[in-house]
């Protein structure tokens, strides 16, 4: 956007973990989304376990249990183009990687993502 302040894209970030006290901060211009790591601190997340061969990620709870519910839906349906209104933007579960989809790994895939959700009982 012409004329946007620069402090809009490096804004300072700061990380404060409540398990151990360590604090961090940054002003970094881009962050890296898609990765077993913080995008913004590139520190390794804390719910993350292996699973087929890969590892299987979450940044909090609630995507924790956004993954979950789509790993474990029986029906994945998308509703029918209406040429009247614009297509949705592409939800962040149709750019998962083809091995998270599978089926073959929906059970793996969901206890690996029940153990993480266990740590927060």
């Amino acid at each position: 956007m012409p004329g946007a302040p620069v402090e809009r894209y490096t804004s300072p970030r700061r990380l404060t973990c409540a398990a151990c006290g360590l604090t961090r901060s940054s002003i970094k211009p881009t962050a890296a989304f898609g990765r077993a790591t913080d995008p913004y601190f590139d520190l390794p997340l804390a719910l993350q376990a292996p699973c087929a061969g890969h590892v299987v990620w979450a940044y909090n709870r609630a995507h924790l249990e956004h993954l979950l519910a789509y790993v474990e839906a029986t029906i994945r349906e998308r509703p029918a183009p209406n040429p009247d209104v614009p297509a949705p933007p592409t939800s962040l579960l149709e750019k998962m990687p083809a091995w998270f989809g599978a089926a073959s790994n929906r059970a793996p895939i969901s206890a690996a993502l029940r153990r993480l959700r266990a740590t927060f009982d």
